[in-house]
């Protein structure tokens, strides 16, 4: 099951074929600043993802089922629980 996730939220499918189709979207619904917006949302987040990637230079676990990029960002299950008096 992570290896059909891993497919269809990854690679070119997720880092090409759905952008050009949400960009063509706004593009045929004639809202080209929204398609505009998309593009430098989409470019900005994935360059700080990339950045903050290489500064933190978390490994990711080595028994995994399928092979992602370098880094990784705790889960949000990882917090520190407080106790509460």
């Amino acid at each position: 099951m992570a290896l059909v996730f891993d497919a269809l939220g990854g690679g070119l499918l997720a880092a090409i074929v759905v952008p050009a189709l949400v960009i063509a979207a706004f593009l045929l619904w004639r809202r080209p600043w929204a398609a505009l917006y998309f593009v430098v949302g989409t470019v900005a987040s994935a360059l700080l993802v990339k950045a903050l990637k290489n500064l933190i230079g978390r490994p990711r676990p080595t028994d995994i089922l399928v092979s992602p990029d370098f880094g990784s960002f705790p889960p949000g299950t990882a917090r520190t629980r407080r106790s509460w008096p």
